[in-house]
C-alpha cells in the first residue's frame, strides 16, 4: 500500500480533448492528408529517428464494411492528433536562423498582397515544450522573427490555389464592407465573450523569408486576428469569421492534417476520444495495443549517449534524460511540480523529474546504470504503482538511477 502527499496526483489519459469554450464551433471539414511541401528556406530539418515499425492495433470488431472504414478514419485522426502533439516534432528541438528583420507586422494597415512570395500554415500550442510563447501580439513568432518552440515543424507551403483561396477572403471581406458602405447598413463582426485560444495561423513572407503579415485561427470559439487588419478584416482584435472564411481555412489545415477538428468539443472530437479508450485503453489500464504504442513512442530515448552511466554523465546529457522523463514518459499533467510518496513499509519517495535541479543532481554512489538501463525501466514504470510494490524487470536496481526519483526513507 503507498499513501501520496504534496501535489495531488491526477490521473489522465494519454491524449486529451482541448475543452476551449462552451460556445466553440464545431468543425468536421476531414479529408486526407497531403504530401508536405518544402518547408521555407529558414527553417531546420528535424533529425530521422530510428526506423522503428509502428505496432498495428487490434480493430474493435466490426461487422460492415462501414463500419470498419469508420474504424480506419478514427484511427487517422487520432494518428495525426497524436503527431501534432508530440513535443519531438516541434520547433523546440531545432536551430532556427532568424530572418533578415525582427518581427515587424502592424496591427492595423493594409493587407500585403503584392509584396507576398511565399505562405505557410502553422498550427501550434498543443504540445509541452520548454519555454512556449506567451505573447498574444507576436503569435506564433518571436520577437527575432523565428517560430516559437511550440510550433510544430516544418509547417506546410501552400500551393497557388490554396493561396488564392485565402488571399480572397480578404478581398471579400473588403468587397463586403464596401457594398455595405453604400447602402448605409453596415453590419459590424460579433466579438465573443470566450476567450480567444488561436492553434492555427497562416503566415505571409516575403522573397528573403520575412513574416509579412499573418492569420491567427480559433476554431473553437470560431474566431480570427488578422494583421495587419482593417475594418473588414475586423480591427485590431479577434472578431467572429464568417461561415466562408471558417470553412475556407478549416478545409485547409485538414486537408494538410493540421487537425482544426480537434480544437472543437464537438460529436467527432469525443468520438474520436471514445475510440482511443476503447481500442488502446487509458495511460493507468492499458490494452495491449495501448502498450505496443507507448513503447513504439518511447523506444527513440532521450538522446543522452547510451552507454554512459548516469552518475558519468554531464549535466547538459542528464538534462535531456530528465525533459525526457518529464515530458515524454510522463502522462499528460504530472511532468510539473514535486510528488511524494510513503510506503507501508516506512520507504518514502519524492519525484521532481521537472524541476530546475534535476539535471544537477548527481545519482546516488549506489547507482551504477546507463542510460540504456534506465531508459528501458523508464518505458515500463508507472510511478507511483511501481515504487511500493515490487518493480518491473526492467527496473531492478533502477529505481534509486531515474532522474528526479529519490528515496528518503525507510524510517528508523
Amino acid at each position: 500500500m503507498m499513501r501520496s502527499f504534496g501535489s495531488d496526483l491526477t490521473r489522465f489519459c494519454l491524449s486529451r480533448v482541448e475543452h476551449v469554450s462552451l460556445c466553440g464551433f464545431l468543425v468536421a471539414a476531414v479529408s486526407g492528408c497531403h504530401a508536405q511541401p518544402r518547408s521555407p528556406p529558414s527553417e531546420a530539418k528535424l533529425p530521422t529517428p530510428a526506423s522503428i515499425e509502428a505496432p498495428k492495433p487490434r480493430m474493435p470488431s466490426v461487422s460492415t464494411s462501414a463500419g470498419l472504414a469508420r474504424s480506419n478514419e478514427l484511427e487517422r485522426l487520432l494518428t495525426e492528433q497524436q503527431r501534432l502533439d508530440d513535443p519531438a516534432l516541434t520547433f523546440s528541438r531545432l536551430v532556427q536562423t532568424p530572418p533578415p528583420r525582427p518581427y515587424s507586422v502592424a496591427k492595423l494597415g493594409p493587407f500585403p498582397t503584392t509584396a507576398i512570395a511565399r505562405v505557410v500554415a502553422y498550427t501550434f500550442g498543443r504540445a509541452r515544450v520548454p519555454k512556449p510563447c506567451a505573447a498574444e501580439a507576436l503569435l506564433p513568432f518571436t520577437s527575432a522573427g523565428t517560430l516559437c518552440p511550440d510550433v510544430v515543424s516544418p509547417g506546410t507551403e501552400l500551393s497557388d490555389d490554396e493561396r488564392k483561396r485565402v488571399e480572397k477572403l480578404v478581398v471579400t471581406a473588403t468587397e463586403a464592407l464596401e457594398a455595405q458602405k453604400k447602402t448605409s447598413h453596415i453590419v459590424g463582426r460579433p466579438v465573443f465573450r470566450c476567450g480567444f485560444d488561436p492553434h492555427h495561423a497562416v503566415a505571409f513572407y516575403d522573397a528573403k523569408g520575412n513574416v509579412l503579415a499573418k492569420m491567427l485561427v480559433c476554431f473553437s470559439c470560431g474566431e480570427w486576428l488578422v494583421s495587419p487588419s482593417s475594418e473588414a478584416l475586423g480591427g485590431a482584435r479577434p472578431v467572429a469569421m464568417t461561415d466562408e472564411e471558417r470553412s475556407t481555412l478549416a478545409a485547409l489545415f485538414d486537408a494538410r492534417g493540421l487537425g482544426a477538428f480537434w480544437f472543437s468539443d464537438g460529436p467527432l472530437a469525443r468520438e474520436v476520444f471514445a475510440y482511443e479508450r476503447a481500442t488502446y485503453g487509458t495511460e493507468d489500464a492499458l490494452t495491449p495495443a495501448g502498450v505496443a504504442r507507448r513503447t513504439h513512442r518511447l523506444a527513440p530515448g532521450s538522446g543522452a549517449p547510451k552507454t554512459v552511466t548516469m552518475r558519468d554523465l554531464s549535466a547538459a546529457d542528464r538534462k535531456k534524460v530528465c525533459d525526457w522523463i518529464a515530458n515524454d514518459v510522463r502522462p499528460a499533467g504530472r511532468a510539473q511540480g514535486n510528488h511524494g510518496y510513503q510506503c507501508d513499509d516506512g520507504r518514502e519517495w519524492s519525484s521532481a523529474a521537472a524541476e530546475p535541479d534535476c539535471a544537477t543532481t548527481v545519482p546516488p554512489k549506489v547507482c551504477e546504470k546507463t542510460v540504456a538501463e534506465v531508459e528501458a525501466c523508464a518505458r515500463v514504470f508507472k510511478e507511483p504503482d511501481d515504487l511500493c510494490r515490487p518493480a518491473p524487470r526492467e527496473c531492478t536496481d533502477v529505481l534509486v538511477c531515474l532522474p528526479g526519483l529519490r528515496l528518503r526513507g525507510p524510517k528508523k
